[in-house]
């Protein structure tokens, strides 16, 4: 079985097999002593060729749900989902089927419509609702079944020629089909069931009443055929990009009044290229013919009026990359989620604590984290939000109230520190202290303590956390990247900053220290890369620099006065110990690399390289410790001493042990993972 899961990957890539086996087959440990005898070999004998080891399994949902869904289907899955609680896995073929993954049984298992063509899309519409004017009503229906709230679920299926609307005894309650291939099927409103239709080379689109099969309204366009239907649930509110690059916003005021009404039309013309929508922001790029990359435009601004905005009357944010982006045109527009706040424990098992939910076009701009003055074990987290909120949450209860919140006048950036402080720089040059304080009844707070004017324009908000001879502060780089501020909690100091002997270019990118040293890592937009070591005289009133260049790099990182650093040209690691002034010979590499990080002391340094491959080397000797293929792309990659943790591209953590085969301590800390225990 194993073998038919990941035989071919393995023939690629032989380094994997200790990862597949022991992520595949922990839960099994202690339970088939065939398998906790392998696993025993595994982990006694893959260390010395891949010191990455499984800490528990991860490549499978619980008890095997998932092998268990793809077996009932018969033809290929086109779309899979699973219900918010991750208990319940909602998959597509040329049938629906629902399997509850915890109990590997079939909830629902739904025949569709034969066609001649694969669907391709399914829409799970939990509930239905009636409406009294403005008020919605749910429709109640109750049942002792405990899967009852499956069947009242309907679905919204798709084909490149059908749709039909399916309830769970596999009745139909809406079908349509199109001579010409659908461009859209898309759900505009969940719970009055309105979908919008666009077929390809038309130049019309129609909005159906799925429930109650009818036409609910239909937009013609008739000088130009439609290229783009783009729906913003949160304001009703629909996009139609024609052929000849005007872009049409509609919307729905009232409900119990009028169908669409046209807000605004924007003409872009031949230059359009892509459209999407993220957060209440529609994005589109241009062509290689316009200086300007892409261009943001806010929709709350047609929700806000009545009027029909003109073209010159909508804002528009323009994007223009400096130095230029690649080859144009950009091929693909990836959209981030920044509207969902979530906390992980991953030292037993990859695990979700909560999460938050931002509403209302809020997302996260920003977020650090701060442990709790008496106990490490509870963790605080502040996120900087689109709308200038600071907030403090609790990790482990993120959906309770806030501790702390502050609402900011202009953009900022915002860091912590050792001290389990915060700091929050503003783009007017507003510096807040944030600490933690304990209350008469032993109850921790937050307090703003002190505010700070800077003299430098700071609109770029360079800046990062060092320790100056014990003080904990925070570096502010003006915009001009020739002059800085040192804040702490008691004073402002400026020093003048001269990297014209360095290099040429004046324009600074970004700033990266560590909140233990007085290092900072300044990296310019012509790739230059120059450390500059802070140090305070005996009164802490002057202050003085040394700097320090480095090669160009395209990527770096920087841990325990520890820097790597990889240029697209050479296709290698340099590797420098900067307190020593040592350079080592570089590490060369297969390709491209695409992310760089240490562990928390610095005694290994971790690449991910083209086509997702992880390489794990050791400092001291730089011997290469680990080669594994990751099975999806990666956002993105941290360590501790123990742990390598990666963000995945299908939102889970991929979290692996770091290990040693000279560590004599090594079997007994893996024997100590509670995967490895056996009753």
């Amino acid at each position: 079985m194993l073998y038919l899961i990941v035989g071919v990957q393995l023939q690629q890539y032989p380094e994997n097999f200790a990862f597949e086996v022991s992520s595949r087959m922990l839960s099994l440990f202690g339970i088939k002593p065939f398998i906790t005898k392998f696993i025993k070999q595994i982990d006694e004998q893959s260390v010395h060729y891949c010191s990455l080891i499984v800490p528990y399994r991860q490549l499978q949902p619980p008890r095997s749900g998932l092998i268990y869904s793809m077996n009932r289907h018969t033809t290929s899955i086109v779309d899979f989902d699973f219900t918010e609680d991750q208990t319940k896995a909602i998959t597509l073929s040329d049938r629906i089927i629902i399997i509850d993954m915890g109990e590997v049984r079939t909830v629902l298992d739904i025949n569709l419509p034969s066609l001649d063509e694969p669907y391709l899309n399914s829409t799970t519409l939990p509930e239905t609702y009636t409406f009294d004017g403005k008020n919605e009503i749910k429709d109640a229906r109750s049942s002792n079944d405990r899967n009852d709230e499956f069947k009242r679920h309907l679905f919204l299926v798709n084909s490149l020629h059908h749709f039909y609307l399916v309830l769970v005894n596999e009745n139909i309650k809406f079908e349509h089909s199109s001579k010409v291939d659908y461009l859209t099927v898309e759900m505009l409103d969940n719970k009055r069931l309105l979908c919008v239709v666009a077929e390809r080379n038309t130049n019309y689109v129609e909005y159906w009443n799925v429930v109650r099969n009818r036409l609910f309204d239909r937009l013609d366009f008739p000088k130009a055929k439609v290229k783009y239907v783009l729906c913003a649930q949160v304001y009703s509110m629909i996009i139609v990009v024609l052929q000849d690059g005007i872009i049409q916003f509609y919307s729905i005021t009232d409900w119990t009044k009028s169908p669409f009404v046209h807000r605004s039309s924007i003409h872009a013309e031949i230059h359009l290229q892509l459209v999407a929508i993220t957060g209440g922001v529609l994005i589109h790029t241009l062509n290689a013919n316009i200086p300007i990359d892409f261009a943001l435009i806010g929709l709350k601004q047609f929700h806000k009026t009545e009027q029909i905005l003109s073209d010159k009357q909508v804002l528009k944010t323009l994007v223009a990359f400096d130095p230029p982006m690649g080859p144009k045109p950009i091929k693909n527009i990836i959209l981030p989620d920044t509207d969902e706040l979530t906390s992980w424990s991953y030292q037993c098992a990859a695990s979700i604590h909560c999460t938050r939910l931002f509403f209302d076009d809020v997302t996260i701009n920003e977020c650090v984290i701060a442990s709790n003055n008496l106990n490490s074990e509870i963790i605080y987290v502040l996120i900087l939000t689109s709308n200038h909120w600071i907030v403090i949450y609790s990790a482990k209860s993120l959906n309770d109230e806030a501790l702390y919140s502050l609402h900011l006048p202009s953009p900022a950036r915002v860091h912590s520190t050792i001290s389990e402080n915060f700091y929050v720089l503003t783009c007017n040059g507003i510096v807040y202290s944030i600490a933690q304080q304990i209350t008469s009844d032993n109850e921790f707070n937050f307090n703003q303590k002190v505010n700070s004017q800077l003299k430098i324009p700071c609109s770029m908000m360079l800046s990062s956390v060092v320790a100056l001879n014990g003080l904990e502060s925070l570096i502010v780089f003006a915009d001009n990247g020739q002059s800085m501020a040192i804040c702490t909690m008691e004073r402002v100091i400026y020093i003048d900053v001269d990297v014209s002997p360095y290099t040429s270019s004046s324009s600074l990118k970004s700033i990266t220290s560590e909140k233990t040293q007085n290092l900072l890592l300044l990296y310019f937009n012509n790739k230059t890369l120059i450390s500059c070591q802070v140090k305070l005289d005996e009164s802490n009133e002057r202050g003085s620099l040394q700097l320090t260049p480095f090669d160009q790099a395209d990527k770096f990182c920087l841990q325990n006065n520890c820097l790597a650093t990889y240029n697209n040209g050479n296709i290698q690691l340099n590797l420098h110990n900067i307190r020593s002034c040592t350079c080592y010979e570089p590490i060369e590499l297969d390709n491209e690399c695409q992310y760089l990080c240490f562990n928390e002391s610095a005694t290994y340094v971790f690449a991910l390289v083209k086509p997702r491959v992880l390489f794990m080397y050791r400092m001291a000797d730089r011997r290469q410790m680990a080669k594994l293929f990751v099975y999806d792309f990666v956002l993105s990659m941290v360590a501790d001493n123990d742990f390598l943790v990666l963000a995945m591209n299908d939102r889970r953590l991929l979290i692996l042990m770091i290990t040693d085969p000279d560590d004599p301590t090594l079997q007994a800390r893996i024997q100590a993972l509670p995967s490895r225990y056996v009753t």
